[in-house]
């Protein structure tokens, strides 16, 4: 994984736990991974891959993040309304320190019911491309 690919991750999870809105929904629950023993509704940053997509003179990285959101109950509508609103959250306050965001994109998102019957899974996916942050020269006079 890429510098800014780690960075992403980190500031991801960071955002999403300092905003109000999110955290009347969820609390602090925000993991790395699916955890079926936690309290719903829940957010996970599933998966990131990134790969340098860099042309002449031009440094790009293109970064896939796969949230999923869990809630219980016969509503699915719960989970899709946490993921929309983390995806939202996510496009509007991501600031990452050192990297520009040039592109944020919600691919897709969907809603399935697990096999318990019970637990509702909402994945989204997202591409987030990111460039380094142009370093000011200090020219001496």
């Amino acid at each position: 994984m890429t510098e800014a690919g780690l960075e992403l991750l980190r500031v991801s999870r960071e955002t999403l736990l300092s905003n109000s809105k999110l955290w009347e929904m969820i609390k602090d629950r925000v993991y790395d991974v699916p955890l079926f023993n936690s309290k719903h509704p829940y957010v996970s940053i599933d998966e990131l891959a990134s790969r340098d997509i860099s042309g002449t003179g031009v440094r790009l990285e293109e970064h896939r993040l796969r949230l999923k959101a869990y809630s219980r109950g016969s509503s699915k509508e719960g989970a899709l309304l946490v993921l929309n609103t983390a995806c939202q959250v996510l496009r509007v306050h991501l600031k990452l320190p050192n990297y520009r965001v040039i592109l944020f994109v919600i691919e897709s998102l969907k809603v399935n019911l697990m096999q318990d019957r019970r637990t509702t899974e909402a994945t989204g996916h997202l591409k987030i491309l990111t460039e380094p942050e142009p370093r000011s020269l200090d020219v001496a006079s």
